[in-house]
């Protein structure tokens, strides 16, 4: 699914905030997996304690910076 948003934003030049809450989400859950090249989507963001909310509440945080 993370492909699928990463193909999307190259398609059409932008992801979605839906889309980017849940590549950041992925980025943040899966760090050691990915390259540096993916960590542009934690700039800005307070990922320690992100890390410490269970997912929904994580989500519906970035999901308020993304829309707003």
């Amino acid at each position: 699914m993370f492909d699928s948003v990463v193909c999307y934003e190259v398609v059409f030049g932008a992801m979605t905030p839906l889309m980017r809450t849940f590549a950041t989400q992925f980025v943040i859950e899966n760090q050691e997996v990915l390259t540096e090249g993916f960590l542009f989507l934690l700039e800005g963001l307070d990922v320690d304690n992100l890390q410490k909310l269970d997912r929904p509440k994580s989500a519906s945080q970035l999901l308020k910076v993304f829309e707003g």
